[in-house]
């Protein structure tokens, strides 16, 4: 099972501003912009890979940040893709909007297709699968990545990890994440191994 632990003491609101501890600190946001053009190419290369399991049309890119991800998915032909984030790095930037992924700013059925690599940092999973539920179409695609490192089977301490993380998701193995999920309306399509991550494919029934 999905293991989800919320930090005593640690309010949703709280746990927006933290998210922000990048784009509020210059040195570090600095280097983060520095690495752009380094990960528009990297998201472009996921893409690539997974490009045929998408639904035509758009995708919503979930904590998109400085919209790397939104680049790299326009460059392959998904026009007018979007992101939002709760701390966009650049407040002029058509790629990337102000927007909270437990409330997304957008109307019921209004892209084909959803995409994270930050579910990690998920406050409330619940809330987050039913809002992606509810703006994909049926039969909208919902993509996530999750890093192999933080499997709880990875680490020697599972407890003191959870403690110290600044996340609020875990999970033990690769499929508990996606049966979670299944809970929500969706269908596990497949899930590819890509270096590092774990990259699910699902779909809204």
């Amino acid at each position: 099972m999905v293991i989800l632990i919320e930090k005593k003491g640690v309010s949703y609101d709280t746990c927006k501003i933290a998210q922000g501890r990048k784009m509020n600190n210059p040195e570090k946001r600095d280097s983060f912009i520095e690495t752009i053009p380094k990960r528009i190419k990297r998201f472009r290369n996921i893409f690539s890979e997974i490009k045929d399991q998408f639904n035509p049309g758009k995708i919503l890119c979930l904590g998109a940040r400085t919209g790397c991800e939104v680049q790299a998915a326009r460059d392959l032909g998904f026009k007018d893709s979007i992101g939002i984030d709760l701390h966009p790095a650049f407040d002029d930037s058509d790629l990337v909007i102000l927007g909270d992924w437990q409330a997304i700013p957008f109307q019921k059925d209004s892209f084909e297709n959803v995409f994270t690599n930050a579910i990690d940092h998920c406050y409330d999973v619940e809330q987050l699968a039913k809002e992606v539920n509810r703006v994909l179409i049926t039969g909208g695609i919902f993509c996530f990545m999750v890093s192999k490192k933080q499997m709880l089977v990875n680490k020697s301490n599972p407890e003191e990890y959870m403690k110290k993380s600044n996340n609020f998701l875990f999970w033990k193995t690769p499929t508990d994440v996606s049966n979670h999920f299944t809970k929500f309306g969706f269908v596990l399509e497949m899930i590819t191994e890509q270096g590092h991550w774990n990259t699910y494919i699902m779909r809204k029934q």
